[in-house]
Order: C-alpha cells, then sequence, then structure tokens
C-alpha cells in the first residue's frame, strides 16, 4: 500500500510510524497498567507492524529501531 500512495499517503504514513514509536516509547508503562489500555496498545502495536512491512527504507528504519527497544525491554524485564 506504501509503494501505490500519493506523497501524502506516504508521508502520512511515515509520520504515523514515528508518532507511534515515539508515543510507545515514552507512554509504554502507563500503557500496560489496565486491561482498556493494553487493548488499545495491542491495536496501536498491530498497526505498527502493518507499516513494518514496508519497501521503504527510511519507515523500516522507524520501526525497527522501535522493535529493537521493545525486545531489549521485555528481555531486560524477563531477566
Amino acid at each position: 500500500a506504501y509503494a501505490n500512495g500519493s506523497d501524502d499517503e506516504q508521508a502520512y504514513i511515515q509520520n504515523l510510524a514515528i508518532f507511534l514509536t515515539q508515543f510507545f516509547k515514552h507512554h509504554i508503562t502507563l500503557l500496560e497498567t489496565t486491561g482498556e489500555f493494553r487493548a488499545q496498545l495491542l491495536i496501536g502495536l498491530e498497526y505498527l507492524l502493518n507499516i513494518s512491512y514496508t519497501d521503504e527504507p527510511e519507515v523500516f528504519k522507524v520501526c525497527l529501531d522501535y522493535w529493537h527497544v521493545l525486545v531489549c525491554d521485555l528481555y531486560q524485564s524477563d531477566g
């Protein structure tokens, strides 16, 4: 979808990826506190996961950076 989108649509997807990753980095602890927040968090992560499938390197790097942060956080909290 990203490759076939207009410039505005591509910019929107890139900005959404940046927003979601920054929002999750700073508010993940709050989002994990209640069931309602967790449900919204999962929806947001699913959006980010779908954005991650893009062939656009810059958008992919934004997503990859967040996945790295998330996995490191999960690894450290488990140990």
